[in-house]
């Protein structure tokens, strides 16, 4: 458990910094709050997953289980390079502003 917390301290602060650089200024707060939907979307899943385990088999529950695992990868790999290329192109135009500004 202790492992667990000191990952989870090391994580929190890059993945707040990661966040709060993708959006554009005027739309960070509506973006925070969306992820901030994450961990109860993902109680809702748990939630649905523990109340299906009681009606299907343990076979019918470690497929459905690796299926939402590999579609969250899935949507995870097809979302991820176009941040990556938002977020460059972002710092680009701050930086061409602060340049254009400091002259």
């Amino acid at each position: 458990m202790i492992l667990l917390t000191i990952g989870e301290v090391f994580r929190v602060p890059v993945e707040q910094s990661y966040m709060a650089s993708i959006p554009p200024d005027h739309a960070q707060s509506s973006y925070m709050a969306v992820h901030g939907l994450e961990y109860n979307l993902s109680m809702v899943i748990a939630s649905f997953t523990v109340t299906l385990g009681s009606f299907l088999s343990s076979l019918t529950m470690a497929i459905l289980i690796t299926a939402i695992g590999l579609a969250g990868t899935l949507i995870y790999a097809a979302i991820i390079p176009g941040l990556e290329k938002r977020r460059s192109k972002d710092g680009e135009m701050q930086q061409a502003n602060k340049l254009i500004t400091a002259k």
